[in-house]
């Protein structure tokens, strides 16, 4: 364990390379790059969906549909009391 220590002191003491202190800007200077480019394509894939939203719910609301019916069986709760999970448990003993 004291040599683990010994060589982290002896990395410690070491200079930061130059390179290394120009890596931040490099990084951000290419995601900003890739953002240009990837924005402009985006732009039209996302005008291309709302688009195709906005005709779908036109032709959805304009086109006639088969009318709405209420069910007309009615379920009582009484019923459901039989379902709870204490009741199934102790059914299945």
């Amino acid at each position: 364990m004291a040599d683990i220590d010994a060589r982290l002191a002896e990395l410690r003491e070491l200079s930061v390379p130059p390179a290394l202190g120009m890596i931040d800007g490099l990084v951000l200077d290419k995601l900003d790059e890739k953002l240009a480019q990837t924005s402009a394509k985006a732009g039209g894939v996302y005008a291309f969906a709302a688009g195709l939203a906005l005709l779908t719910g036109f032709l959805g609301a304009a086109l006639p549909s088969a009318t709405a019916q209420a069910a007309s069986t009615m379920v009582s709760l009484g019923d459901a009391a039989n379902l709870t999970p204490s009741a199934l448990l102790v059914g299945a003993e």
